[in-house]
């Protein structure tokens, strides 16, 4: 959910997680804390073939 109360569909969630996974090292803790969270959300919401596409 964003600070307007609007769910993130799942395109949303994947751009976070590529922003936020590619400068990873200067994340401060409470950003590093919504990576995993989102990761959390896409291991479980997408398929293999999607995760890998993700991370190329």
């Amino acid at each position: 959910m964003d600070e307007d109360g609007v769910f993130l569909d799942m395109d949303d969630c994947k751009a976070l997680f590529l922003a936020f996974k590619k400068d990873e090292a200067n994340l401060s803790d409470a950003k590093r804390d919504i990576l995993r969270r989102i990761e959390k959300l896409l291991y479980a919401r997408l398929t293999v073939q999607e995760l890998e596409d993700l991370y190329e």
